[in-house]
């Protein structure tokens, strides 16, 4: 959508006006100001592509927390917070609507892109329906006319990280000394998925048309975790048993919704067309949408002794299994296989060495001091209660040599 121009700057200027140079140079950079450069063509309002191939391509769009929408335009600020430190959406994600160490972890995302599986052949769907009745050949023959209409179905790989990462405070603490446990429980992730169709060079005449036709889970999410040596693991019990999210189970599917917040459909007045032949608008259209609830999704704690604090985040792979309609010629396209595939993100932990803690501990010059101080104290009780005879031999021992000494 353009910028309205102001109607002064859009007047033309009097001779008189532009005999300085410098008047011209600064309202010709007015006028670029305020058409967003569309005057030299550029389309400042695209954000770039995920991958240069045709096909449908997932964005990290929004997300819905605590009562509002954050996305890179959309955001408050949190009563006795900080502004947000971090609005980062796009082709990945990173959320943190406070501070940068504090409150809230950082909610982040990132992603592969689809690739058509073609070990799995596309369906093909062909109709044929009549445009002219009665045609008169140049034979002399009448015919009806019928024109073919083709679709394919193709299936087609993505898989998607979702994890948390943070401070120690934005972790959480235990109740006795601050009550704090964060957790995104009830957020609500928004995805938009965009068809790209690319014709690569102006003349092309090849037009393509996508559109999502399912989207669920290849396998069971995978909550993965790290050791204290930092070795993986998959399926970490501890995160498995505390998180939650939709969808999560193998088989399960999201949503393809017209608009952000599944509003009503058909609002687009645009109606896209195949050679002629308008398509259906409640299947093929300009974005889709997807989303992922959080039902619960929170750093994982633990106290070791009751004191040391330990912590985990979860991290969340996510394997889709997507079908896409398509209508045209989709030439351009990965295939599973020619790019690498997404591994699971490997989250951040802090687990205490219990050992080390005490070794620690013993060394430091303070706790010898305070052991040395405590102990003394202790046994100058234990003489006076069981051996007072001992301190008494003690005592006149140490003043018998204070006055040979004096």
């Amino acid at each position: 959508m353009g910028i309205k121009q102001n109607s002064e700057c859009s007047r033309k200027v009097s001779k008189k006006t532009v005999r300085n140079p410098l008047i011209i140079v600064l309202l010709v950079g007015l006028l670029l100001v305020l058409s967003g450069g569309s005057l030299l063509g550029l389309q400042t309002q695209h954000p770039g592509y995920l991958t240069g191939t045709q096909g449908l391509e997932p964005q990290f769009n929004s997300i819905y927390f605590d009562g509002t929408w954050w996305s890179t335009t959309e955001y408050r600020t949190i009563t006795g917070r900080n502004a947000p430190s971090s609005l980062s959406f796009g082709y990945s994600m990173d959320f943190d609507p406070d501070d940068v160490q504090a409150w809230m972890p950082d909610l982040c995302g990132s992603q592969q892109p689809m690739t058509v599986d073609t070990d799995v052949g596309p369906k093909s769907y062909v109709w044929n329906y009549k445009v002219e009745t009665g045609k008169t050949l140049a034979n002399g023959s009448i015919v009806d006319v019928y024109k073919q209409f083709e679709m394919y179905r193709y299936k087609c790989d993505w898989a998607i990280n979702v994890w948390l990462t943070g401070s120690e405070g934005e972790a959480g603490w235990p109740k006795h000394i601050v009550p704090w446990n964060p957790n995104y429980a009830g957020t609500k992730l928004w995805i938009k998925l965009v068809p790209r169709s690319f014709v690569y060079f102006k003349e092309n005449p090849d037009q393509v048309f996508f559109a999502p036709a399912y989207i669920g889970l290849a396998q069971d999410v995978s909550w993965v975790g790290v050791n204290k040596d930092g070795t993986i693991i998959q399926n970490d019990p501890d995160i498995l048993k505390t998180q939650d999210l939709i969808p999560k189970a193998q088989g399960e599917v999201v949503g393809i919704y017209y608009e952000r917040g599944g509003g009503d459909i058909m609002t687009e007045d645009k109606l896209l067309s195949y050679k002629g032949t308008e398509l259906d608008p409640e299947i093929f259209r300009d974005e889709y949408w997807m989303r992922i609830d959080l039902t619960e999704f929170k750093p994982y704690n633990w106290y070791d002794l009751g004191v040391l604090h330990n912590w985990k985040f979860p991290s969340a792979y996510m394997k889709f299994m997507v079908y896409l309609f398509v209508v045209g010629q989709w030439t351009v396209y990965f295939k599973t296989g020619e790019v690498p595939t997404l591994n699971p993100h490997t989250p951040i932990l802090h687990v205490t060495d219990i050992l080390g803690e005490i070794a620690a501990w013993l060394t430091n010059p303070w706790t010898l001091f305070w052991l040395f101080g405590i102990g003394s104290l202790i046994i100058l009780v234990l003489l006076i209660i069981f051996a007072p005879g001992v301190l008494a031999v003690i005592a006149t021992w140490f003043l018998g040599r204070k006055k040979s000494g004096g």
